[in-house]
Formats: structure tokens, sequence, C-alpha cells
């Protein structure tokens, strides 16, 4: 009612009581307790301008007494932005495409009610937070001011930037300058020496930008390359007035290419990462925006990264690990199957760039100005139908969700869908092993195979069934192989064991986690991680829905408080090292929302489309960096005499997928993202689960998900609570060879991570667990 345009700006009451503030006392220090990126503007500059701001976030139960320190100069703030603020967030070009739009010619079922069918389109694409700022900076769009700084957070000249992305101040200066630059053929070296120039002891941030050549086949090719792009960062231990470090960071050339879609890689198959030829700038910046330093390097001639030379980033992934988790130079999978090769990344969703193509607008470099979303004042947020959907479209979403595994030619139990076996798995066999005997063991070892023999599909009907359908908050027991109940938790920022206040004090409420990640500090990640896995190991608690990263793709996200960042590499840099802690201390980590959850309205109910450039660049990519780089050291027995050994594994052990759709169906049916992506590219054997289930229409999905690859259902559909629930979804095919394989499979997920995880710790080899009062 006082004209205050959304929740991020600043009302007419705190205007005023800033203006009260300047009025009566000496200094003004503006405390920003939000985790969305408010607009600031009207504080830095003009009669309101205040002499600090903190941006506190929400700092957990202890933050605000850190605050304090930080107020009286007890202790030196050294935080960065993870995300860019800007003078005005509606003119951000994701606002085009953010809220609700709906097909004016589909509806939605959701059990008995008839919705309209929204959808959601990435027009942005690549050029998302900081990488529209500052690209449209550099190539000079039309009408595009960014603004400067006076130096001390003060507006020097007023534009669309208020803070850049990595923008912090110090209470003491630092100077920065790259010292050494190599390019060592497949990584770069660079050394950065960092001094404090002033006169307070400090921490600096140290970041790396790269600028990629961008060419006439990137126009020709809808390959999008924004001019500035995080690669490397570091920070710096506290440095007393005088003093100086050098600090090196290492970047591997694969962070500098392009997934090039529609590339014919000859084999049949399209789409690869490329390393194009030309000039890449690295440069150290204080931000962002602000240059420090720079180098260059030349690739003298363009590389595609297709099944003939897959990227080092698939190979680290796929590979065979030793018992000190070196990567060697053969695929994990060659155990079972003597004839496996590394799988470079290839297009796996040709119906995303298609649809992106000609249904949608991609914002481009070709055509900067006539390509920017602009975001359109609308009197009443839930709009009409805003366009009708091309028919092949609903064709495909139609062949996708109507599902009859008779019939289905990709996850189908006829012949001539992909997942088709006539192998029936053996069961019922007694073997004499239980999950304890697992522990240390890889996960291609045949003894895997012993183990999962002992299933009776006949007997254990009920306690699979439990478990397939029944993930609400544990994983059920299936007692012919010894696999026990493990209990999960939620905990965005903690081990949040209940609602009720005496279990909530048990554990640490920490900071939120953007918060976090703006330490920029990722051995305090490793830290957070593993105080939080003690803490489940102390309540009983195995696995947690957690860590959340989806991007901050816009500032009104409703899920932005426990999301990390608007910068991919330094939420999958933050991530990974907090699981190589959490995963180390036992704890089963569900990494989630995956994927495209990036805005919560009609969260379930939704359409989303991306080019699968923008999809594995910036929204998939932080998963991607986690199955790759968190690592976790287990103890097991080695032998019949008792011996410990030590064991490094993959620390990534569980995923949740996200409830909207990953363009024709929802994320947790949808073979390409579940099995081709997750499984066979980056060669996850986490175990997974859907986040809270919606039957939609006729079709639940049941042995649709589990055929896709995804292995548990988050729902309530729990006998542990006494009886069907109101979610009452069953197995309808538990007796085809091919569903039988696929159920098989998932317990081998789940029990593959539990005999490695807290639920086994000090249990020895031949034991059974189990629980009663």
């Amino acid at each position: 009612t006082d004209g205050t345009p959304h929740y991020l700006a600043l009302t007419q009451n705190e205007k005023d009581m800033i203006a009260k503030a300047k009025e009566l006392c000496d200094g003004v220090v503006v405390i920003v307790n939000s985790i969305n990126d408010m607009e600031l503007g009207p504080v830095m500059a003009g009669d309101l301008e205040a002499d600090a701001i903190v941006l506190a976030g929400l700092p957990g139960e202890e933050g605000f007494n850190s605050l304090a320190r930080i107020l009286c100069g007890e202790v030196n703030p050294s935080g960065r932005t993870v995300d860019i603020f800007t003078r005005d967030n509606l003119k951000n070009p994701v606002m085009a495409n953010y809220g609700p739009f709906t097909y004016t010619d589909m509806t939605m079922t959701l059990f008995s009610y008839v919705l309209p069918a929204y959808y959601l389109e990435y027009e942005e694409g690549m050029y998302m937070g900081y990488r529209y700022y500052e690209t449209a900076h550099d190539i000079g769009a039309a009408g595009f001011t960014y603004g400067e700084l006076d130096g001390k957070g003060g507006v020097k000249t007023e534009g669309e930037v208020t803070y850049p992305f990595g923008y912090g101040l110090s209470y003491t200066t630092f100077e920065q300058k790259i010292t050494n630059f190599e390019d060592l053929g497949d990584t770069i070296s660079v050394d950065v020496q960092v001094s404090n120039t002033g006169d307070r002891a400090g921490k600096e941030v140290v970041q790396l930008y790269f600028t990629p050549p961008y060419t006439e086949y990137d126009k020709e090719n809808y390959i999008e390359k924004p001019t500035v792009t995080l690669c490397a960062f570091a920070k710096t231990k506290e440095l007393a007035p005088g003093a100086s470090e050098t600090v090196t960071l290492t970047i591997d050339k694969d962070e500098f290419t392009s997934f090039a879609a529609h590339h014919d890689n000859g084999d049949g198959t399209t789409g690869c990462y490329m390393l194009e030829e030309g000039t890449y700038t690295v440069s150290l910046r204080k931000n962002s925006h602000d240059v420090l330093d720079s180098r260059s390097f030349e690739q003298k001639e363009t590389v595609f990264y297709d099944n003939t030379n897959p990227r080092g980033y698939e190979i680290d992934k796929q590979a065979a690990l030793d018992d000190e988790g070196n990567v060697l130079n053969y695929p994990e999978k060659r155990m079972a199957d003597p004839e496996a090769k590394f799988v470079a990344a290839t297009a796996l969703f040709p119906y995303m760039d298609e649809y992106m193509e000609t249904q949608s607008t991609i914002l481009t470099r070709a055509n900067w100005d006539a390509t920017v979303p602009v975001y359109e004042q609308r009197a009443d947020y839930y709009v009409p139908a805003n366009k009708p959907l091309a028919q092949n479209f609903k064709d495909l979403i139609d062949e996708r969700n109507n599902f009859d595994a008779a019939t289905n030619k990709q996850i189908g139990t006829n012949p001539d869908s992909v997942v088709y076996t006539d192998q029936m798995p053996a069961a019922g066999q007694q073997n004499g092993m239980t999950l304890s005997d697992m522990r240390g063991k890889d996960y291609y070892d045949p003894a895997w195979d012993s183990l999962l023999d002992q299933i009776d599909f006949a007997k254990d009907h009920d306690q699979i069934e439990e478990f397939l359908l029944s993930s609400n908050y544990y994983t059920p027991a299936i007692d012919s192989i010894g696999l026990p109940t493990i209990i999960h938790t939620e905990g965005a920022n903690g081990i949040r064991l209940a609602f009720a206040k005496a279990e909530q004090m048990k554990t640490v409420t920490w900071c939120m986690c953007p918060v976090m990640a703006a330490t920029w500090n990722v051995e305090l990640a490793e830290q957070v991680g593993a105080a939080m896995a003690a803490e489940a190991l102390a309540n009983g608690v195995t696995a947690r829905y957690s860590p959340a990263f989806n991007i901050h793709r816009s500032p009104f996200s409703g899920r932005n408080m426990e999301y990390y960042s608007e910068d991919p590499y330094l939420t999958g840099s933050f991530v990974s090292n907090m699981l190589n802690g959490s995963t180390n201390g036992g704890l089963i980590e569900y990494m989630k929302h995956f994927v495209l959850n990036d805005q919560e309205t009609n969260r379930s109910t939704i359409y989303t489309w991306a080019t699968e450039q923008t999809a594995r660049e910036i929204y998939m990519k932080p998963f991607e960096m986690c199955i790759r780089l968190a690592k976790k050291t287990i103890t097991y027995v080695a032998d019949s005499e008792g011996t410990l050994a030590t064991k490094v594994m993959r620390g990534a052990g569980g995923m949740m997928y996200s409830m909207n759709t990953f363009g024709p169906c929802t994320t947790w049916v949808n073979y390409d993202l579940a099995t081709r992506l997750v499984r066979d590219e980056w060669n996850f054997h986490g175990l997974t689960n859907t986040d809270w289930t919606y039957p939609m229409g006729e079709t639940d999905y049941t042995d649709m998900a589990i055929l896709a690859g995804v292995d548990t259902w988050l729902t309530g559909n729990s006998k542990m609570t006494g009886g069907a629930g109101w979610m009452n979804f069953e197995i309808k095919d538990m007796e085809s060879a091919t569903v039988r394989q696929a159920y098989r499979e998932a317990v081998h997920h789940a029990a593959y991570q539990i005999a490695n995880s807290n639920a086994m710790q000090g249990v020895g080899p031949g034991s059974i667990t189990y629980y009663e009062t």
C-alpha cells in the first residue's frame, strides 16, 4: 500500500527508520538480515546513505554473537557476496521467465484435480546472474550502464549493479598480483601473491575468472559463452599488517570447455564438450568486475571431447580408484564388463534444445539486444494462459507420461525396450552372507552377487515393497541380506531430528547455506560437514536430506535460504568439501533437488525447459562436481584375523530428485536423466529417491520410476506408521526379469551405501544388525 514494488525493495517504513537513525545517531550501520538479494541502492548514496552495510544473512544460533564482534572491531570480516546485487531486481532477465506461465491448450491432473499446465523457460540461458551483467558490460549492450563504486561501498556512478558477485570489504587493505603463470598442458597453474597493506590483521579471498574466445562457429551452433566465469578461488590465512602469502591455484582446462550440443561425433551420437582454439584470458579479480591482473594462453586447435577422447572430468568420475583414492587408468565398470570403456558426455536431451530453439527465444551474444528477455509488469500475478504448445511436444509428453510397460520402448518390459533383459536374477539362495561382510568392497565386487542372490522376491515381497515405496525418513530393513533399518533426517543447516523443541536442542543450528558460502572458505565447509556427521552419529541418524544446492536463479526464489549461490563452481567447490567432512564421518548425504528446481511456485506441476548447455554448465554442474570430487575414508575388517584396513571411496552417497519435470516428464521418471546421465556418464552408485511424490493423473509412476533408475520413493505410504497411508501406491509388477533386475539394482545401491556408512560402524563381518524394543 505504500508503493513498495516487492519484498526485496525497502519499504517506506524502513526508509523512515533509517532517516530517523541518521537524524539521531553519529553513525548508522545497516544490517541485512536476509539471504535474498535486497535492493540496497537507497542506502548506498543520497539522503539515506549508511556509514556501513553488513550482510548478516540468516546466521544461525551463534551468528549474531559473531556480528557483535565484527561491529566492535574484534573480528575483521572477510566474506564475499555469493550473488550479484542489482539496483532493480525486476530488470534481471530471469524475471521475464519467472512465475506462473501456462499453456493455452493443455491441463495437468493432480489427484482428481485438473490444473493448468505450467511451464518455465530458461531463456536467459548461460547469461544468468553475474554472467549476464558482466557480459552486457563487456560487449557494450545498448542502454546498459554497469555502475561504479567509490572504493568504500558507496555509489560513484549509478548503474544497474550495486554490488558485484564476490564483493566484500575489510578493515584492512590488500594487494594481489600474479607472480607466476604456467600452461602445463592439461592444467593452468597460477601463483598469486597477497600482501596486507593495511594496519589490521585480516584474511583475503583470491578469485580467478576466465574469458574464452567467442567465434562464428559458436554463433552458428548455438554455443553461448559469458565473458566472465569463475574458475578458481582460495582464501588466505590471517595475514598480519605487512605480511604476505603466495597462493597457488591449479585450473583444469576442462573448466574452459563448452558443451556443443549439435556437434556430430561421427559414431551415431551428437553433442560433446569442446575446447575451442583461440585466446583464453585468466584474470585475477577483486570480484566479478574489478580486474587486478591477468594472463593469457593460446589454444592452438579445437578439441572435441567425444567418445574417442573423453574429458578428464568424465575419466575421473568413471575410473576405478585405488585404496588411497587415486584415479586408475581404466573404468571401474571393467570389474563387471571386461570390454568397458570410458564414456564421453554426449547430448542426452535433444528435446530440450529443440524446444528452446523452436518454442522460445534464447539470449545470445550473436543478437544480444534483440534477444534479452524483458520483464513485463502484470496486474495479477496469477496470469491467464500464455501460449499453445506445439503438437510434437504434446505427443512427447503423452509418450513419456502414459506409461505401459508392455509397449514402452525406453523403459518397458518388452524386448524393444533399452532396459529389457530376459535374464531372471537368482533369488532365495542360502549363501551365508550378510551386509556387514560387504564393508570396504568395491561396487562391482563379485561378492555383491552372492549377497543379492539371497533376496527372495516371494518371501521378501512386503519388505521390498516397503523399501521401495516407503522411504519416509527411513530406509526399511531387508532381513534376507542383513540390511538394517536406517533413519533419515532433514537439515539444510544442521541435523534436524524432529520438530519438537526438545529434539531440536540436541543439535546445532548452523547459519543458512548462503552465509556459509559467503566465507569462500572450503576448509570451514569440511569442518561443518564433520561436525554434522558427529551429531548424526550421536543421535542415531545415518542419512540427511541435504545438502540442497540448486542455483540462485532469481533473487525471489523461496528456496534460496538452503541453496548456496548463483555460481555453480563456488557451489560445487563448497558442497563437495562439506561432503568430504560429513561422509567421512559416516553420514549419507542426499544431494538435492536434482534438477532445475529453481522456483518454488508450482514446483510440483511445472514443465521446465533449458538448453542442454545451460543445464550442464550451470544447473547440473554442482552435482557433477560433488560426485567427482567428494571422497571419504572408511575403516573395515580386511581378513579373517580381524586386521583393520582403510579405503578411500567416493563420498557422494545419495541424491533426491526434484518435483518438476525435466522437459517432457518428471525428473524421477526421466530415464535420460536418472540412468543415462547420473548412472552411466557420472558413474554414481548412490541411493536415489524422489522428493515428496504426487501421482499425476492415472499414472502413479511406481514401476516407471524404478525402471527409469530411481531407487526409492519419499511418500506418506509408510507401513512403519501403521498402514497403507494416504498415498496407497503399490508395485504392479515384480515378476518380469526386467523389473526384478531393476529392483535388485536399487537394493544394491542402498546396500553399498549403508555398508559403508555409520550404520555399520563397529559391526564385524557376519554380524546382523537389528532393532527391537
